[in-house]
């Protein structure tokens, strides 16, 4: 019995030899904090790391370095001198730091820190009870600083964000100097006027590291301290009881003074670098760019690389795809625009050319070089496409758009390649955007939609110059009628004389009529082709006169002075509702442009909306909504005349 109960004694021995030092070490690994706080890297013989480390400082002297995967030695190992640390005390100084006498805690602890910190160290203050303010500006004069301590005293509610944004604007004063924000916060965030978004990104901007501690059970949330600190760098502290606020003061003033320098020589001058730092058992890694100055957490976070996702044979070739459909698609778009520079032999313009008195070609000549489906294969294509529009009403509409606009198409093969075009653009963008449908949606639909308006601006821009040609040309035949020519020679006489669009219309009309076309009927084609109701109302009378007899001359300038008066008043109010147009051109591109500046501004807050799919179903509604809200402001001030 006595050797058995030596036996479980030895062994009970041996446990706690075994688990108290365990214990300890990890008691001591979670005081032990190593970040790397900045790089410097402009002189690749001579890199420079700002490094956090609370252990002792002879870990650091067999310190290791892995830069790409290759181990470099530590050159020199020296303390960040005092002077060269500036920090921003940002103090809770709303009514709820006066329960228990939390802000008193709080005044001699900052006190403490400000008569032993190292002699030089540049310090400034400032409060966040009610909606922020600052206190004392850096200095390095204790008295100062001390009478500014004295000062603070409870008032409002807490405004977290507005204090860390005005702190972070302190700090732009510290040129090169490290910089540090120690917040001390004690009641729920509810008085702030900015959102913690840009008080964050002002953190970062500042280049700073947040020390934070936490007075819990006072309606303090710690995630919103624990996100700026995620961002930019430092450590949280969370106490209950206030009489601990200076044991947690010294220790975040024992992280703040336990900062070194570390220089070794890098084999990489330029380019990425992975390195990692390992001391004392603990390792952090950081990810720069060789070559220049890397401060803070968001600049030195080690790149993830996130597996793609998606179909195998697209994610394993999404790049060779990608650049062949863009290839592709280049090629068409050169092919598209370079058959519009050549000459189409075989368009209806072009055969009745010979019939004009400015024709050349012979009507027996034969082309079959013209339009754009030259393989068989495309034209069987061009084929069922121009079947089935034509069955559902849409290839008239299409020749009338390519017509006004004058774009020597067919309108069977500009409607196929425009479709394949689509197709592809769709594939494309779902390529490039990762699988993303709403991207994919939103953008090809965005970029689908332009060649259509394009034509339409065209045709619109013709028309407009077409109808105000007209009163011209009207008075302009009128004088051929008096001068004794008849109304075909008139017609012709004219259309050698006036500017495009008019004088090619009145051709075309000329060439019709020789090739036996009633000559009413052709200027009621060219008044339906351009959409010109007064070209149409001025057929109208010419067809009544040819009918009824008079005077078609006087007729003629009834109708041109008719329509100059239209014109003035279509004009007038034009003018009066061209701030109902402005109007609806700001509300318009007002989100689009809110939406640019807030990227542009904070990326990370507009980000919700692309990489979130609640976010992609809220943009794209949004654009739906903006969409028919535009088309709604368009209807209202339009007015026919």
């Amino acid at each position: 019995m006595k050797r058995l109960v030596a036996v479980l004694g030895a062994v009970l021995m041996a446990a706690l030899a075994v688990v108290v030092p365990s214990a300890s070490a990890q008691d001591g690994d979670a005081l032990t904090r190593l970040q790397v706080r900045s790089v410097n890297s402009r002189d690749a013989s001579s890199v420079t790391l700002i490094v956090d480390y609370t252990g002792d400082q002879s870990d650091l002297e067999s310190a290791t370095i892995v830069e790409n995967g290759t181990e470099v030695d530590v050159d020199v190992v020296a303390p960040i001198p005092g002077s060269r640390i500036a920090t921003i005390l940002a103090v809770d100084t709303s009514t709820a730091m006066d329960a228990e006498g939390a802000l008193v805690q709080t005044r001699e602890a900052l006190a403490e820190y400000i008569r032993n910190r190292p002699e030089g160290q540049e310090v400034g203050i400032v409060s966040f009870g009610g909606t922020g303010r600052v206190v004392q500006r850096l200095t390095n004069n204790t008295e100062r600083l001390l009478s500014a301590v004295d000062g603070l005293a409870p008032t409002g509610g807490s405004a977290l964000w507005n204090g860390l944004h005005i702190a972070a604007g302190l700090l732009q004063e510290a040129e090169g100097q490290q910089r540090n924000i120690i917040v001390i916060a004690g009641g729920p965030n509810d008085s702030s006027t900015i959102p913690g978004s840009r008080a964050r990104g002002a953190v970062v901007s500042a280049e700073a590291a947040v020390y934070a501690l936490g007075l819990q059970g006072r309606g303090i949330n710690p995630n919103e301290l624990r996100s700026v600190i995620d961002a930019a760098g430092g450590s949280y502290r969370g106490q209950e009881n206030p009489s601990a606020i200076g044991a947690a003061m010294g220790d975040i003033v024992t992280e703040l003074n336990s900062q070194y320098l570390l220089t070794f020589s890098s084999a990489n001058a330029t380019g990425p670098v992975d390195l990692t730092l390992e001391v004392g058992g603990q390792s952090t890694s950081v990810s720069y760019v060789a070559g220049g100055v890397a401060t803070g957490a968001s600049s030195l976070r080690p790149v993830e690389v996130t597996p793609l996702e998606g179909v195998g044979f697209l994610r394993d070739n999404g790049f060779t795809i990608g650049l062949v459909l863009a290839v592709l698609a280049a090629g068409l778009a050169v092919y598209a625009i370079g058959s519009l520079m050549v000459p189409d032999g075989g368009s209806l313009n072009s055969v009745l050319e010979a019939y004009t008195d400015t024709g050349t070609r012979s009507p027996l000549d034969d082309d079959d070089g013209s339009g754009m489906a030259k393989t068989a294969f495309i034209q069987r294509a061009v084929t069922i496409t121009e079947g089935f529009a034509e069955r559902q009403g849409v290839l008239t509409k299409i020749e009338g758009m390519l017509e006004r606009a004058n774009l020597p198409l067919r309108a069977a093969e500009a409607l196929f390649f425009y479709a394949c075009g689509v197709v592809l653009l769709f594939v494309l963008m779902f390529v490039v955007s990762g699988g993303n449908l709403v991207t994919t949606l939103v953008v090809g639909a965005l970029i689908a939609i332009l060649p259509p308006a394009v034509v339409n601006f065209l045709a619109g821009r013709r028309r407009k110059k077409f109808v105000s040609q007209l009163p011209d040309t009207l008075s302009m035949l009128s004088g051929t009628l008096r001068a004794g020519y008849s109304l075909m020679q008139g017609v012709e006489a004219i259309s050698r004389e006036v500017s495009e669009p008019m004088g090619q219309e009145l051709r075309r009309i000329v060439t019709e009529s020789r090739l036996g076309r009633p000559l009413e009927e052709s200027m009621e084609a060219s008044a339906d082709r351009m959409q010109s109701d007064d070209f149409a109302w001025a057929v109208m009378a010419i067809r009544i006169q040819r009918e009824v007899g008079g005077n078609l001359g006087e007729l003629l300038m009834t109708v041109a002075d008719t329509m100059i008066q239209r014109e003035r008043l279509r004009r007038d109010i034009q003018g009066l509702i061209a701030e109902g147009k402005i109007s609806a051109i700001v509300l318009g591109l007002l989100p689009i442009g809110l939406g640019v500046a807030m990227w542009m501004l904070n990326p990370e807050y507009i980000a919700v909306l692309f990489d979130t799919t609640l976010g992609n179903i809220l943009l794209a509604g949004s654009i739906i909504l903006a969409a028919v809200g535009f088309y709604w402001m368009k209807k209202v001030i339009e007015v026919d005349v």
